[in-house]
C-alpha cells in the first residue's frame, strides 16, 4: 500500500492562530502569524471566535459533507495545500 507523505508548512500552521489573535488585540506575537487570519481580523471586530478542528482532515469533510456548513465556510487548511 502506498501512502502520500505530507511535510508540514512551517509558515502556515496551527501555531499562527494564537499569534494572529494576539496581534488583533494589540499584543506582541511570539511567532509568525497566519496571513489568512490577519486578513480576516483586519476588519474592526469587537469579538472573535476561532473554531479549530485539529486533526479532522479535509478528506473526511470532502467525503462525508462536501457541501456542508464546514466546507462552505472553510477559511484555510493548515500545513497542507488547500482549495477551500
Amino acid at each position: 500500500m502506498k501512502y502520500e507523505v505530507f511535510l508540514p508548512d512551517y509558515d502556515s500552521n496551527i501555531l499562527g492562530i494564537p499569534n494572529s489573535v494576539l496581534v488583533h488585540y494589540g499584543a506582541k506575537p511570539h511567532h509568525k502569524t497566519l496571513p489568512v487570519l490577519d486578513e480576516k481580523f483586519s476588519q474592526d471586530y469587537k469579538n472573535v471566535v476561532v473554531l479549530v478542528l485539529d486533526g479532522m482532515g479535509m478528506a473526511t469533510l470532502k467525503v462525508h459533507s462536501p457541501t456542508g456548513y464546514l466546507m462552505n465556510n472553510c477559511v484555510a487548511q493548515l500545513s497542507f495545500d488547500c482549495n477551500c
